[in-house]
Formats: C-alpha cells, structure tokens, sequence
C-alpha cells in the first residue's frame, strides 16, 4: 500500500500548528511567571515604599511638614502681630538701622499635647530672616488677654545646627534680637530691634 501525499501534508500541517500552539502557551506562561516575580520584587523595593512621614516638632527651631501661609499656621489657638524697628546691625548686615520688622507670633499646641510652643516668620526690612515652610519654631511662653500681650522666649541655634537664624522675643523688654552664623544666606549679623506694638 503505498503513502498518500495529501494526507502527509495534512499531518505535518498538524504537528507545525500543534507545536506553534505549545510554544504560544509557553511563552504566556513564562509572561506571567516574570511579571509576577518582578511585581512581587518591587513592592519591597525602597523606591515603591510609601514616604515616611515627616516628625513632629521635637526641640526648637524644628517643625512638621506644613506650609507658611498669609492667613496663619493652621492649629494656631492664638497670635500677636508684632512691629519693631532695627536699632542696632553688625556684621554682615542684612539690613540697615531703621528697618521695619513685621511679624506674627502664633501660639501652636504641641504633637504630643504637652503645652505648646510659638512660631513666626521674621521679616525685618523686606527680608525673612528667622521662619521658613518648616522652621521658625521656638520655646516661649505667650499670655494673651487681660491686657497687653506678653512673649517670651526663642531659639539659640544658629543656621549651622537648625537651617535657620537665633530668634529671641522678650515684649516686656521690647526687645527683638535676631543671630546668625557665616553659614547662612545673610551671612554672620546681630541684630537688635526694639518693640513699636502689639496687637
């Protein structure tokens, strides 16, 4: 009995689609097997991990994460807007005797309900020279109410150890006194302000 032609083309036909059908599912299984194992992988990767959440305030001249804004810091429980002239610059002198400094002193509650603290963005002469959108935090005791307000109090540290200037507030002594080191955008200056008002 002799082999017909027809019907050996018809199973070669079989065998290539049969083979092309297994190397088709391979390659999907194989597909699958990477894109799972590459998901897996970079879920613990450091550049898929969710940001860690910036600190509390833990000491002065350090803050959260939050925006300065025209309004107030939000959480403020009270403020006090302060306006003062320079009397005396040495050093560097970001600004020249007779600036205004203008700023509002907020008194902020603390992360860990213990007290509170107070913050403002010191701009003397047009210049912010003490605050930031995360600094401008610092020690101080502030009553407001019952007659004139009163703050006390500020933060020691130069830019070199907390990213902003020394800020000290004294209203019964309508003082101001802003510090800082060579390392900062102004250079290493004193200035001293004196206390117009309060309100």
């Amino acid at each position: 009995m002799q082999d017909d032609p027809g019907r050996k083309g018809n199973g070669m036909i079989w065998v290539a689609v049969g083979c092309g059908g297994l190397l088709l599912l391979t390659l999907c299984v194989a597909t699958g097997f990477g894109a799972y194992f590459v998901m897996d992988r970079g879920s613990s990767s450091p550049m898929s991990s969710p940001m860690p959440q910036a600190q509390q305030p833990t000491g002065p001249g350090s803050g959260p994460m939050m925006p300065s804004q025209g309004g107030g810091t939000p959480g403020a429980t009270s403020s006090v807007e302060v306006t003062a002239a320079v009397t005396v610059v040495t050093g560097s002198r970001p600004v020249s005797e007779g600036a205004i400094c203008s700023f509002r002193v907020e008194r902020l509650p603390r992360s860990n309900g213990a007290g509170y603290w107070c913050r403002t963005q010191a701009v003397c002469g047009g210049k912010l020279l003490f605050g930031g959108p995360t600094a401008g935090y610092f020690n101080c005791r502030m009553t407001v109410g019952g007659g004139a307000p009163e703050i006390t109090g500020g933060d020691p540290d130069t830019s070199s150890a907390d990213n902003d200037a020394s800020f000290a507030i004294d209203t019964t002594e309508s003082s101001v006194v802003l510090r800082d080191d060579a390392t900062s955008q102004n250079g290493e200056y004193t200035l001293v302000a004196h206390i117009n008002s309060l309100r």
